[in-house]
């Protein structure tokens, strides 16, 4: 079963950065290194060195194998283990589609798209919880990142315009997201790991540099590996893990 959160997955994030104290997100910070120093953890980022007790890393494994260092070096299995994790839908396209009405509310009709034709490989209903806004949203074949926006936008749209009629080419705004371009997703992915390779693996249960790095996120937990349910989970294990350490 899932669920759709009111206002959007923003949403989310806003109530939690409302819960922290001023000034204490450093943003466009891409980490480099991470170092034991003093007993601690010495990070090393574009513009900025933090010294800290404990580092939690969230990024995608793969990304964080390509991107940062630790010294000393973490050993050759969790290295290779988190180099050879996949990243859930690293490949994917998502497209959102708004229009005035939500036409496919009709009856007979559905906002529920699940084709083997492309580009549109999965669409469903993506109206806001008050069913004021509407749009349609999901996910297209990851092949057509091969095409410009402009040429995917109208193969979309042509392939809803098979479903609804003309009432499909009446939309208000088109938008994407290619997420292999995306800095933070994907960094020179030239090894094909099938979908949710090492997800959830036990290493990512451990901790490491003295148990003082922790790797997390979705693609680490075990339940949900890759979904927005898995990073909650691996936030919690981890939220318990450090609570032992503190409770000593």
């Amino acid at each position: 079963m899932s669920y759709r959160i009111e206002d959007g997955t923003y949403s989310v994030i806003k109530a939690l950065v409302e819960k922290l104290p001023e000034n204490s997100i450093d943003c466009n910070q891409s980490v480099q290194s991470i170092k034991t120093h003093n007993g601690g953890l010495e990070i090393e980022a574009t513009t900025y060195k933090y010294h800290c007790k404990h580092v939690i890393a969230t990024l995608p494994p793969s990304l964080f194998s390509k991107t940062i260092t630790t010294e000393p070096t973490l050993s050759k299995d969790i290295k290779q283990l988190i180099l050879n994790t996949h990243t859930w839908m690293q490949d994917s396209i998502r497209v959102g589609i708004t229009y005035k009405n939500a036409f496919w509310q009709n009856k007979n009709t559905s906002g529920t798209i699940y084709s083997s034709a492309e580009p549109i490989q999965e669409f469903y209903d993506h109206s806001n919880a008050n069913n004021s806004l509407f749009a349609l949203s999901g996910f297209i074949n990851s092949k057509s990142s091969d095409y410009t926006r402009d040429q995917r936008k109208a193969l979309i749209i042509k392939q809803l315009q098979t479903f609804y009629g003309d009432q499909a080419l009446e939309y208000d705004s088109y938008e994407e997201c290619v997420w292999k371009d995306e800095k933070q997703t994907l960094v020179g992915n030239d090894t094909f790991l099938m979908p949710q390779t090492n997800n959830g693996h036990p290493l990512y249960q451990n901790t490491y540099l003295n148990n003082r790095l922790f790797i997390a996120g979705a693609e680490t937990s075990p339940v949900f590996s890759g979904k927005m349910e898995g990073a909650i989970t691996s936030a919690q294990f981890v939220f318990k893990k450090l609570k032992t350490i503190y409770d000593k």
